[in-house]
């Protein structure tokens, strides 16, 4: 698909402030590709689901709005991707707002249907579509108010109970909210005018080691079509809701005024020419000051259109090797910092002429204070020597004071 996304931001407060908006992510069935940015971010980092969240400066009072546009690619097989530590697994069987794990109904059902197929079947087949529902800024049910009002449910609450239902058996569980496209006519029409977005479960699968996603809303509507076995490549996801069942918000949630217009344009696309990362490294040094150890601060940068994985960069102190420094995952337009520290020490014996920084072909030489660490301790010796050959002096009667 390509897309083009828009977010309107606003600054209401009488000081500067960063606002976070979260843009579509890499996951092990899509790899995202960012050819604008506009205005580009201050940052982009990745929280705990894996989520991009971009971080933009705002003035005092000012309103800005963001342009991204670019071109996702949705695979049919996972492809190799960074594993969720057992922490964040364990936060993806709790129970939030929307997901009552621990109310007593949902965990009696629990021990009935307690696998992800026969959650998926029961939830399918209990929830009945209410098209009629289907417009923007809907009220959110929940999985408890779906299990007792289940004529009255939508894609929202097919997934809050399959997710609420599988964390009561056990099995992490998480949220995705995005973009499908589908053919159905009773939804078509409203999703070319408004942000109406969709969202679907993911369950976590130990044996393969990755997040399993399923569509038990369209296995409804399609008269149960299978969406379990094996997910269609129409679903693009905008962000993942797992630690928290509300936020990051996704694109077209940020809207301002009483008469939003519609943000998200999502069509069938082609991939772009070039779909590699760039990866760029700078610096910034520290004043010098005398006696202390100098810091110096290296920046990574991502200057390509999709992420970098498993980004390790080498430190060369001279010409003997200092330490890697492992950066992890850089999504386009973000970058990564971190410190180096080279030490005060006498006649700078300890201290490098240069520090080099290395990443594939990047490489950066960073020139120390070494030359003033050698002057000052010079300085400070012949200080010190003049000091004794004067009170030498004095005590043998050739300066009298």
């Amino acid at each position: 698909f390509s897309f083009n996304l828009i977010y309107h931001l606003e600054n209401p407060l009488s000081k500067n402030v960063f606002v976070d908006i979260a843009v579509p992510p890499d996951t092990s069935l899509q790899r995202v590709f960012y050819e604008v940015f506009s205005p580009e971010p201050h940052n982009v980092t990745v929280d705990e689901d894996g989520n991009w969240i971009a971080s933009f400066l705002l003035k005092s009072r000012e309103r800005k709005d963001v342009t991204l546009k670019g071109t996702v690619q949705i695979f049919s097989d996972p492809m190799k991707f960074p594993r969720p530590t057992d922490s964040t697994l364990a936060k993806n069987i709790l129970p939030p707002q929307y997901w009552q794990t621990d109310n007593s109904k949902i965990q009696e059902l629990a021990l009935i249907y307690n696998t992800p197929r026969k959650i998926y079947d029961y939830v399918s087949t209990f929830l009945k579509y209410n098209y009629e529902k289907v417009k923007p800024n809907v009220v959110r049910m929940g999985a408890l108010s779906a299990l007792e009002d289940p004529g009255n449910a939508i894609c929202m609450e097919f997934t809050d109970l399959f997710i609420a239902m599988a964390r009561a058996a056990g099995i992490p569980a998480r949220e995705i909210n995005g973009f499908a496209y589908t053919e159905n006519k009773e939804i078509q029409p409203l999703s070319l005018v408004a942000d109406v977005l969709h969202s679907w479960p993911e369950y976590w699968d130990k044996e393969k080691g990755d997040w399993i996603p399923i569509d038990p809303t369209w296995a409804s509507t399609t008269g149960g079509v299978d969406f379990f076995n094996k997910l269609d490549l129409r679903h693009f996801t905008f962000v993942i809701h797992g630690i928290d069942d509300v936020k990051p918000y996704p694109p077209g949630s940020y809207k301002l005024g009483a008469n939003p217009q519609k943000d998200v344009f999502v069509n069938f696309g082609t991939l772009p020419e070039n779909r590699n990362a760039k990866i760029s490294l700078s610096y910034k040094k520290d004043k010098y000051i005398p006696f202390a150890k100098q810091n110096i601060s290296v920046f990574v940068k991502n200057e390509g259109v999709q992420s970098e994985y498993n980004v390790i960069v080498n430190t060369i102190s001279d010409d003997k090797p200092a330490e890697d420094i492992n950066i992890g995952t850089i999504p386009p337009f973000a970058q990564r910092e971190f410190n180096v520290t080279t030490p005060f020490s006498f006649l700078a014996a300890n201290t490098p002429k240069n520090i080099i920084v290395v990443y594939k072909d990047q490489k950066i030489v960073i020139p120390t204070s070494k030359r003033e660490v050698i002057v000052l301790n010079l300085l400070i010796i012949l200080i010190i020597f003049a000091i004794f050959t004067f009170l030498l002096l004095v005590r043998l009667g050739k300066i009298k004071v």
